[in-house]
C-alpha cells in the first residue's frame, strides 16, 4: 500500500480496485495494495472506528451478542449511517462499481485500524474482540439474507458439514443460549 500527496492521487477520489471482492465478507489475510490519498485514509479510518465504537456500544448496552434485537439495532445503524458495510454487501448487478468500492474500503480500513491498534496489548485486544463481533454479525447478517456463504468458504478454503436447522435448535435449546 501506497501513500502519496501526488497531484494524480489528490484528483481522483475513487479508489483503486486491484482486486476482486466476490464476498461481502473477508477474512484480511492479504493487505491491500494500490495508492490510497492521504483524505482517504484518514476517511475510512474514523469509518471503521465509527463501526467498531457502535459494536462496542451495543455490547456495552447489556443486550446479548448476536441476538435478533442486537444485530436489527447494529443494522439500522450501519443503514443510517450509510456506512461501507451496509454497501458492500448489497448485491446489484447495476451498482457492482459501488459494492467493490464499499469491499474495498473493508479491507483497506480494516488494515488502517489493525496499525493504528497494534501500538500495545490493551489495543489490540479491543481491536480483535470487537472486528470479532463485526465478522460474526456480518455472517449472520448475509447467512440470513441468502448471501451465498458457501463461496466464502470455498474461497477461504474452509470445508466443513453444513449442519441442519434442527441439530442448531436443539443445540441451543439444550445449552440454555
Amino acid at each position: 500500500m501506497e501513500f502519496g500527496g501526488g497531484r494524480k492521487i489528490r484528483r481522483s477520489r475513487r479508489i483503486e480496485v486491484e482486486t476482486s471482492y466476490p464476498s461481502p465478507l473477508q477474512f484480511y489475510s492479504c493487505p491491500p495494495t494500490g495508492n490510497v490519498s492521504l483524505t482517504e485514509f484518514d476517511e475510512m479510518a474514523i469509518e471503521r472506528l465509527k463501526i467498531l465504537r457502535t459494536v462496542e456500544r451495543l455490547n456495552l448496552s447489556g443486550q446479548v451478542k448476536s441476538s435478533d434485537d442486537w444485530m436489527n439495532k447494529l443494522y439500522d445503524d450501519f443503514a443510517k449511517n450509510k456506512n461501507f458495510v451496509h454497501s458492500a454487501e448489497k448485491i446489484s448487478s447495476s451498482k457492482r462499481d459501488e459494492v467493490e468500492a464499499a469491499r474495498r474500503r473493508d479491507h483497506v480500513s480494516h488494515f488502517i485500524l489493525r496499525l493504528a491498534y497494534c501500538r500495545t496489548e490493551d489495543l489490540r485486544r479491543w481491536f480483535i474482540a470487537h472486528e470479532t463481533d463485526l465478522f460474526r454479525a456480518r455472517f449472520i447478517h448475509c447467512s440470513r439474507n441468502g448471501s451465498d456463504i458457501k463461496n466464502f468458504m470455498l474461497n477461504n478454503n474452509l470445508h466443513f458439514t453444513p449442519v441442519s436447522n434442527e441439530l442448531c435448535f436443539f443445540y441451543f435449546q439444550s445449552s440454555g443460549t
